[in-house]
């Protein structure tokens, strides 16, 4: 498995999850339950993670996050 991003930002880490899973990507997500708990504090968000074969394709769909 290969980081995609991290994140403190529950919206965007759902938006993004629905995202790859509309292209069949399967997504881990790490420290995500961490990160909620203890909001704010800074080195505590979560980490996206997919296989490396879907790491470019998720990149791309990465690349067209809403700002």
């Amino acid at each position: 498995m290969k980081e995609l991003v991290r994140t403190a930002d529950p919206v965007f880490l759902s938006w993004l999850l629905h995202r790859l899973g509309e292209q069949g990507i399967e997504a881990e997500v790490f420290g995500n339950h961490t990160a909620g708990a203890y909001p704010g504090i800074e080195g505590l968000e979560s980490r996206v993670m997919v296989a490396e074969d879907d790491h470019q394709a998720a990149e791309l769909i990465l690349a067209e996050a809403p700002d």
